[in-house]
């Protein structure tokens, strides 16, 4: 049921949005490139933690090889795609709920600032623009 929704919550924003379904193609491609410049971002750190010379370069080079894949593709479809990252932000709190842990702290709180703040900019141009 959840899958279903977020299928048509995405719809529903393609065709607010005036797109097409080539429009949807292109934010489900833009939100497969998030994890992989973070992957890269992730070796890049592992390699300077470890002194790993070869896992770092790989992992600098992931990183601004990703960064250009994004910026590329074009940042509207990636504001748009913050609005399908922000449905998952309910499962994360959750899950650290259950856990009893703290998820609104260091650099967490920074990044759920800023996705929240970016899918509020997506809405804005959503049914604003």
């Amino acid at each position: 049921m959840l899958t279903n929704l977020v299928v048509q919550v995405s719809l529903i924003a393609v065709i607010f949005v005036g797109g097409t379904y080539d429009s949807l193609l292109a934010i489900a491609s833009e939100m497969i490139l998030v994890p992989y410049l973070l992957v890269g971002a992730y070796a890049f750190k592992l390699g300077l933690e470890e002194k790993a010379r070869g896992t770092a370069v790989i992992g600098f080079l992931a990183t601004i090889y990703g960064l250009w894949l994004l910026y590329a593709s074009g940042l509207d479809h990636l504001l748009m795609s913050s609005l399908l990252y922000l449905m998952g932000l309910g499962f994360y709190i959750r899950a650290k709920h259950e856990n009893n842990k703290a998820w609104f702290v260091g650099s967490n709180r920074w990044v759920i600032i800023g996705l929240v703040t970016l899918a509020a900019i997506a809405l804005q141009q959503l049914f604003f623009a």
